[in-house]
């Protein structure tokens, strides 16, 4: 299980996104398998569940000592991501929509 929880720590580094789902990984395991692992790498603040069945990667903030969202764009960027992996429709709110 450390060698799963290995490649998928591999790949979560290698990968431009910031959310992921269970389906990212099944190449490297079956379903439970991965799902555990992922459990295990929410336990070992790699990850940080974000939904039903999305996480997202976090990192330890140097200044404050926390868990953070890993994402150059912080909350805004892992959310936009999120909806758009479920296949929901979003649009910037009004002030967001004025400053670009």
């Amino acid at each position: 299980m450390a060698d799963l929880n290995e490649q998928i720590i591999q790949r979560i580094r290698t990968d431009a996104s910031c959310v992921y789902r269970a389906e990212d990984f099944c190449d490297l395991a079956n379903q439970d398998d991965i799902e555990r692992a992922m459990g295990q790498l929410v336990e070992l603040n790699v990850l940080s569940q974000i939904g039903e069945g999305l996480l997202a990667r976090v990192r330890t903030n140097r200044l404050t000592n926390q868990l953070m969202l890993d994402a150059p764009g912080g909350f805004e960027q892992v959310a936009h991501e999120a909806l758009n992996r479920l296949g929901i429709e979003w649009f910037p709110g009004t002030a967001s929509a004025a400053y670009q």
